[in-house]
């Protein structure tokens, strides 16, 4: 779509170039009376492109761009509107990018774009994607359609079942997309973990990652409970903050809770790992 949106600002930008000079500029009144129409449908679909991309406010300002735009054409003001059209592309390129182009995540690490660009080909990605934008600009209706809804969902069911996740789909569906790792993941429970410690079920709530843990075997009268969770905790952050997925979470205001009992079922302890306990910035 970025791209798309790029090239139509440029071209725009060439055409109201061309139109301003005086040279030309009675040849474009004379022979192409329909450009005024051409813009005004190019700028429609690039508006619906805008505001998929940004959202009601930039779209409104483009918007205003459009009708200044069309105020220089009609009273013949001034060469600042290419210059306009340019500026915007550029911000919106940009922009878009940042908006709409997908961190992936491949199992437990970040994916590279060769695995992304591959996964997306065994998918037909820009097929897909194509249909869902149709469907969009098609659509009356500023909310998702039931087809819009389907085919996007056809996407990330393909990716993930080759083992991609997007960070965008977890940012907006952290609470969904949690409980669904956590299902999963709790479909293997309980687990031997060694000799002391069995992992008994694996749930969430809003915004937290639960485990829960059973300690056989030891007798905290005779252990330095400080000194042995110290070590626990230090295991966990280095699991959870190698894990993509969890930082994905973790941008996104997830912690993970990992609560320990005894033998009896009473609460030993409950080691909270947060953001800020991933202290490597290459990783978050």
């Amino acid at each position: 779509m970025k791209v798309f949106h790029f090239g139509l600002n440029v071209r725009l930008f060439i055409i109201w170039s061309i139109k301003s000079i005086w040279k030309v500029k009675a040849i474009f009144n004379s022979h192409f009376k329909w450009f005024p129409i051409i813009i005004t449908h190019i700028q429609l679909v690039d508006m619906a492109l805008v505001l998929l991309c940004w959202g009601w406010v930039f779209a409104g300002i483009h918007i205003l761009n459009t009708i200044y735009a069309f105020y220089c054409f009609l009273f013949k003001r001034g060469l600042i509107v290419p210059y306009v059209f340019l500026i915007l592309a550029v911000i919106l390129l940009g922009g878009c990018a940042s908006k709409t182009e997908s961190k992936w995540i491949y199992q437990t690490r970040k994916a590279t774009q060769e695995e992304v660009s591959k996964a997306k080909i065994e998918c037909d990605w820009d097929l897909k994607l194509d249909l869902a934008y149709r469907q969009i600009l098609l659509s009356p209706s500023a909310k998702i359609t039931p087809e819009i809804n389907s085919i996007y969902k056809s996407m990330r069911r393909c990716m993930a079942i080759q083992g991609f996740i997007s960070e965008s789909i977890i940012e907006k569906n952290t609470n969904t997309m949690l409980a669904e790792v956590t299902k999963r993941n709790n479909e293997s429970c309980p687990i031997i973990i060694d000799e002391y410690t069995k992992l008994d079920r694996i749930y969430s709530t809003d915004k937290q990652y639960i485990a829960l843990y059973t300690l056989t075997g030891l007798n905290f009268d005779y252990i330095d409970k400080y000194e042995f969770f110290t070590k626990i905790k230090k295991a966990l952050i280095e699991n959870v903050c190698s894990n993509y997925i969890n930082i994905a979470f973790m941008n996104n205001g997830v912690d993970f809770n990992y609560i320990y009992k005894d033998d009896n079922q009473n609460e030993v302890i409950s080691i909270i790992i947060e953001k800020s306990d991933c202290v490597d910035e290459s990783v978050l």
